[in-house]
């Protein structure tokens, strides 16, 4: 009985040398097949510039493998192992899963075969060989780095803010290098902070290597740390984590940082680029984490539950600062939108008459507000439970009965797109019976149409699976939920609640905020794994905070308040009905 055979092939570089050793490969694996006629072919598996030391790297060989589990053949052929896998942990493993599966590899170069009974034993000291193999690649690749190094080769191709690239070095840009060395020169002073150095660009509309005037502190910090501009080129800021998995990971320790002389002119002195980057370290602090990983924050800087919950309207997160100290020592914060905090300000821009557009006018948020209004939220949704249970479950069940909705019509494109597929299958099989196309043809065509057939009817039964998981919102569970939030303080809001009760915060305008609360229970789901997928904010209440009750509030707090300070917050609360 002829066995259905898959074949594995694959090559390391897409460079034209490797791409004809694949196109050898697969006559190899041709003509091998014609001298085995009890193997019958279903499918070739490329990989084209792809690593063999990981496997997950790899679509075609991944693809394979859920083919493997859904019995589309019984063996595999390849030419060695080293064309499978580099590391023996991979080779193993996916070759006994494999075998489990009832299906073999052939490693024929090798002469290892998973179905004889020393195949294992021979597989282990082959894939350990190739295994070894990668590491002496690994070895001589950064052997090559290190003579790219004394040979002063730049890596990387792309070109940055000062310089053209032009037969493999740095050429300075006579207009680029003027806005690079007016940073420097700014920062050097130790007077101009990043802010008001992207000011400066502003108003002067300087172009940033993208052609456009568009800056902020992290693009002009960017700048002055490339010690391209005292003519380095720095190499080790990044570094393999193992020749086996071959990821780079950012070198945090700058002190390591490898500096070689370019031969392309420098556009700032080595003194001024030392001077800036005394001042920035001079700004900056880096800290250790509790799991002992390295960051880089800004000082003053604490962790908040409302930097979590808080999203401007402009996109962007919000930042934690100091906003003032108290009497008895307390330390009060505010949150800034982080878009702002690193654009020129709305008075600059209104003063050299530039686009407001290019700041964000949401301003600072002091964290008594947000306080306030956490207080009030779950004081409206817990003053009549009742009528918020309903409400809620209105919503749900209506999320729950669009969700169906669009099940129905995806189920009805799919059933459509596989009948459509079937049909074309139909015309090519007759257009081979009539001899108006060969079997070749026929058997390349129908390769491309089974595998999008088999596409979309997986698709089809994920949808299906949906269906099944779909079912009721409970609305006992929604009642628990508020019961938690009606425990609530007035005056003092538990941080706790605060983060497993609300979604997001949104400042819409300086006096308009939105409120996202997190309705969809861990327990519903669980119970239901009902989850909506539309888009959309349903609105659930709205209301107003007055003068007399932020002075409440204050009272509370044996703080105060004056009127001229004040301005009435509007406050929609709903639930968003995408998860």
């Amino acid at each position: 009985m002829a066995r259905k055979t898959a074949i594995y092939a694959r090559v390391s570089t897409e460079h034209e040398a490797q791409i004809s050793a694949l196109e050898n490969q697969v006559q190899y694996y041709d003509e091998l097949l014609q001298r085995h006629p009890d193997w019958e072919l279903v499918d070739r598996y490329i990989d084209e510039g792809i690593t063999g030391t990981s496997i997950h790297k790899r679509e075609s060989f991944m693809r394979m493998l859920q083919d493997a589990k859904e019995k589309k053949f019984d063996l595999i052929i390849t030419r060695e192992v080293s064309r499978f896998a580099r590391n023996t942990v991979d080779t193993l493993s996916y070759t006994r899963e494999l075998k489990a599966r009832g299906v073999d590899v052939f490693f024929i170069n090798d002469g290892i075969n998973t179905a004889t009974n020393d195949g294992e034993l021979r597989l282990t000291i082959m894939s350990s060989m190739a295994q070894d193999e990668s590491r002496k690649i690994s070895e001589r690749v950064k052997a090559g780095q290190k003579i790219s190094r004394e040979k002063h080769v730049l890596y990387g191709s792309g070109n940055i803010l000062g310089y053209r690239r032009e037969n493999g070095t740095y050429v300075p840009d006579p207009d680029q290098a003027e806005t690079v060395r007016l940073i420097f020169q700014m920062y050097s002073t130790g007077e101009n902070g990043l802010v008001k150095i992207v000011n400066e660009l502003y108003r002067l509309g300087r172009l940033d290597a993208g052609g456009h005037v568009s800056w902020d502190a992290s693009k002009v910090s960017r700048v002055l740390h490339n010690a391209t501009y005292k003519g380095c080129i720095c190499y080790n800021k990044s570094h393999s984590d193992g020749y086996l998995t071959q990821k780079r990971v950012k070198n945090l320790d700058e002190s390591s940082y490898i500096y070689v002389k370019g031969d392309f002119e420098p556009l700032v002195s080595e003194e001024m680029w030392d001077r800036c980057q005394q001042i920035l370290a001079s700004k900056s602090a880096r800290v250790i984490d509790e799991n002992g990983k390295k960051h880089k924050y800004m000082r003053n800087t604490p962790k908040s539950v409302w930097t979590a919950k808080l999203r401007c309207s402009c996109g962007a997160g919000f930042i934690q600062f100091k906003w003032r100290v108290n009497r008895d020592g307390a330390v009060v914060h505010g949150f800034q939108c982080y878009r702002r905090t690193r654009r020129p300000s709305i008075s600059y821009l209104q003063e050299h008459g530039l686009d407001l557009g290019i700041s964000c006018q949401i301003r600072a948020i002091c964290e008594w507000k947000l306080d306030l209004m956490a207080a009030k939220v779950f004081e409206h949704l817990t003053f009549d439970k009742g009528k918020t249970v309903k409400e809620v479950y209105k919503i749900l069940n209506r999320c729950m009965a669009e969700e169906k909705t669009v099940r129905i019509s995806r189920k009805a494109m799919l059933e459509n797109s596989i009948a459509r597929q079937r049909e074309r299958l139909d015309k090519y099989i007759d257009l081979c019976a009539d001899g108006i196309i060969t079997k070749q043809e026929l058997a390349e065509r129908r390769k491309g149409l089974d595998a999008q057939i088999a596409e979309l009817q997986s698709q089809y039964e994920n949808v299906e699976q949906e269906d099944e998981r779909s079912g009721t919102i409970d609305m006992n569970l929604i009642a628990q939920k508020l019961d938690e939030w009606q425990k609530a303080s007035r005056n003092d809001v538990d941080r706790e609640l605060v983060n497993s009760c609300v979604a997001q915060i949104t400042p819409l305008t300086n006096e308009e905020y939105r409120w996202v609360l997190d309705f969809q229970l861990t327990e519903v789901q669980s119970r239901n794994s009902a989850t909506c997928t539309l888009d959309g904010f349903i609105e659930m209440a709205r209301f107003r905070i007055s003068f007399e009750e932020a002075k409440a509030f204050k009272a509370s707090r044996n703080q105060g308040i004056r009127k001229n300070e004040w301005h009435d917050l509007t406050v929609a609360v709903g639930i968003r009905t995408k998860t």
